[in-house]
This record gives structure tokens, C-alpha cells and sequence, in this order.
């Protein structure tokens, strides 16, 4: 079993070597994650990055548990995502996420950040060394992969979602001022896929008194919009990655629109523990109206291999 252990760790490791770049590009980009309580969706989640994402240098789980069955749904993610560098909360978990946080972004020189929840799924190829050369030479604030040009509705707001003023700055990229956009257009500062320098963040987040990451965008969104002036973002013509409000696990807000779901989140590790997965396959380059969509995932069995992306 130990020998096995050993291969299946080398295997997956040298997938992940094959899509994450290690100190072979100035553009570097680092990805944290947060988890609560979803081993299963947050395994859903690297799988999509595995299958779909380039140019990531390290990532960084910060991982909160409120029970063993968790701690041990996590710790099979871990073995299946090796590269991933999991950072636990404790008993006090509010006391400890800033920290956490902050010492997941600062772990390497990287200039870049990119940010993510585990109820996330990346649907479509996503080159980040490329986004953020974009970046700097658009100048613009954050590279946004929820965003697309076939949005209609927000989800969170319960309201339709007109586009915003955009301008094609190259083909299949556009740009556009965030002031001037409403919904999750002119909503700059998410935790779900953005990609920002760490440059522009750090002293921000070192004044914010936060404690998870609802709190962290709710700080971060209060007072950075007294000052978005005339900055820009950009995105795809097409999103890049759905968030499928599954099941609600945060305290904070609790009028948070979700899916009126049966799988809460012990349902959902039972099904982990009897070594079921998300089916991400039918999920590349859905068509979805909002950033967060409704979705009936389908399961099967965790040594099903997810097909090479295209």
C-alpha cells in the first residue's frame, strides 16, 4: 500500500508539473483558495484548474474544518493534489484567517494573485502568463475570468445585468470602465477568479480587519469604491468559470442566495467518502447567463479519469 501511495503521489505530481510553471516566467501568478467544510467541491475545483489552467507558480489552501470527517475528506484532496499547500484554521478560526491569508499571498515573490472559492469550476483554457502580460499592457485593474459578453442576469442581485461600455483591445479581450458597470461588472473586488498584482492589494488588505472571505470582499468592496475612479477591467468574450451556489457554509451572511439543495455538506462527504467526484466533463464551455449558476451535478466514481482538456 505504501509503494502504491508512493506512485499515485509521483503520478499526480507529474501531471501538475506539466501544467504549473515553477520560476520560468516574470509572470508569475499564485493562487489561493479558500475551503470550508467541501473536500468534495473543493476536489472539483482542482481538478477544473488541473485540467483547464497554465501558469500557476503555487497554491495555497487556506482550509477551515468543523468536523473529522472533513479533516479526512481533506487530507485525501491533499494526497490526490499534492502540489497544493494546505494551511489549516484552528479551533478560533476567526483569529487566524487574516494571518493565513496574508502569509498564503506573500509565501513567494510572484507579482500576481489570483483568488478563489471552492465552489468554483473552471469550464473553458484559461493561460494566466498570458493574462497578465495583458494586464500590464491594457493597464488595467484586474483580469476577470467570471466576466463574459453573454451575461444577462446577476444572480446574487436577482436582477437582469445590462453590459456595460466595452472596448475589443484585442481579439476576444475587451475592457471596460469598471465605474461605469453594474452588477458583477461593477463589482471590482471578488475573491472568485480575478486576477490582480499583488502590488495593488497588499497595503489594502493589511489595514482590512476581516475574518473569512465574506468579510474580506464585503471590507474590500466598502472601501475600495470611493476610489475606483476611472480604472479599468478586462475579460474574454466568454467566461472562463461558473460558481454553482451548491449549499451556503459561511455565518456572516445567511441571506446569501443559494440553491434550494438536499446536499448539504455532510450529504456531499458521504459521497466523498464513498469515493464519488463532481462530473465536471458536461461543464466545459457551458453557456451560463450569470457569474454564479444553478446546476444539478451529477457524480461519479473519483478513479475516472477527467478527459484531456482540447
Amino acid at each position: 500500500m505504501k509503494i502504491k501511495h508512493i506512485y499515485y503521489s509521483l503520478i499526480s505530481s507529474l501531471s501538475f508539473l506539466g501544467l504549473f510553471s515553477y520560476g520560468q516566467s516574470t509572470n508569475k501568478t499564485d493562487l489561493v483558495i479558500f475551503s470550508y467544510d467541501r473536500p468534495l467541491q473543493l476536489y472539483a475545483f482542482l481538478e477544473s484548474c488541473e485540467r483547464y489552467v497554465s501558469g500557476i507558480n503555487q497554491m495555497h489552501v487556506v482550509c477551515r474544518s468543523s468536523d473529522r470527517v472533513f479533516t479526512e475528506g481533506y487530507d485525501e484532496v491533499q494526497h490526490r493534489f499534492p502540489l497544493c499547500q494546505f494551511h489549516y484554521q484552528s479551533d478560533t478560526p476567526h483569529a487566524d484567517f487574516k494571518l493565513l491569508t496574508e502569509q498564503s499571498i506573500t509565501a513567494t515573490n510572484a507579482p500576481y494573485i489570483l483568488f478563489a472559492v471552492d465552489d468554483i469550476i473552471i469550464k473553458d483554457d484559461i493561460d494566466l502568463e498570458r493574462c497578465a502580460s495583458l494586464l500590464e499592457t491594457h493597464k488595467a485593474y484586474g483580469f476577470y475570468f467570471r466576466l463574459g459578453l453573454h451575461l444577462t442576469d446577476c444572480y446574487m442581485l436577482r436582477k437582469p445585468q445590462p453590459l456595460p461600455p466595452l472596448i475589443e483591445v484585442e481579439p476576444g479581450v475587451f475592457s471596460w470602465q469598471i465605474n461605469q458597470g453594474f452588477g458583477d461588472w461593477g463589482y471590482p473586488n471578488s475573491v472568485d477568479l480575478v486576477l490582480y498584482r499583488k502590488s495593488d492589494i497588499m497595503t489594502m488588505f493589511g489595514l482590512f480587519s476581516y475574518r473569512s472571505p465574506n468579510t474580506l470582499e464585503d471590507q474590500w468592496h466598502q472601501q475600495f469604491a470611493r476610489a475606483t475612479g476611472r480604472l479599468r477591467g478586462l475579460c474574454f468574450a466568454t467566461t472562463k468559470m461558473i460558481n454553482v451556489p451548491l449549499n451556503l457554509v459561511q455565518e456572516e451572511y445567511r441571506a446569501n442566495r443559494h440553491m434550494s439543495s438536499s446536499y448539504d455538506t455532510y450529504a456531499l462527504q458521504e459521497l466523498f467518502t464513498a469515493n464519488k467526484k463532481i462530473d465536471i466533463a458536461p461543464l466545459e464551455r457551458i453557456f451560463n447567463k450569470g457569474a454564479h449558476m444553478e446546476y444539478q451535478f451529477t457524480f461519479v466514481d473519483r478513479n475516472e479519469r477527467c478527459p484531456t482538456a482540447h
